[in-house]
């Protein structure tokens, strides 16, 4: 696949006769950021130019969450096929491909430093992985529904948060794979409930 002429208008194509084309996942930091749309394909735009850099295929279904590194050396992307996969941008190429949940992946955010990502689904679990081996090194488990986002803090740590369908709410903090998980049952009285992961 040429990908070197591309443009962000990639994503509108000859595919405009079956369905509209629509972004269904955009991330960015300050000089790259991906994309997807129906087709499977993770792509990733150089934001000065404009220009697609990648177009990556691996996926066997829709990518619902992507990230990219701060330091714009690795993308991840988690797809309906219950697959993470962890692409090198500065070789074009898949490093890992990460399995674990059993449903799809919801959501999906690299932490600051860049070595660990953590994703979500509706299989109510929380997974963190190593991108730098591709191995799961915590699940946590306890949430009331799926995971539909993630929000990581440079500065202490993880935070994850969870709303769920029975109004609460998960919260989940520590430092690569020591996490604690508190559960707020009542987020307008700040009542909180530990959770073993």
């Amino acid at each position: 696949m040429d990908v070197e002429a591309g443009t962000i208008q990639d994503h509108v194509s000859e595919r405009e006769s079956f369905y509209s084309p629509e972004i269904i996942v955009l991330a960015a930091n300050e000089a790259m950021t991906v994309s997807t749309d129906r087709d499977h394909l993770l792509r990733v735009w150089n934001l000065e130019a404009g220009d697609c850099l990648y177009a990556f295929a691996g996926h066997s279904d829709m990518i619902k969450a992507a990230d990219i590194a701060l330091d714009s050396r690795i993308a991840v992307s988690g797809a309906n096929d219950k697959t993470i996969r962890v692409w090198d941008l500065t070789t074009g190429k898949c490093k890992y491909i990460m399995e674990g949940h059993t449903s799809y992946i919801e959501t999906l955010q690299i932490a600051a430093d860049g070595r660990i990502a953590v994703s979500g689904s509706p299989d109510k679990t929380l997974r963190v992985w190593d991108i730098g081996s591709g191995i799961c090194l915590n699940t946590l488990k306890g949430h009331e529904s799926y995971v539909n986002s993630i929000s990581t803090s440079p500065t202490v740590g993880w935070l994850f948060l969870q709303p769920s369908g029975k109004g609460t709410c998960s919260v989940s903090m520590g430092v690569r794979a020591h996490i604690n998980i508190v559960r707020i049952t009542n987020p307008a009285f700040g009542t909180f409930t530990p959770v073993l992961a």
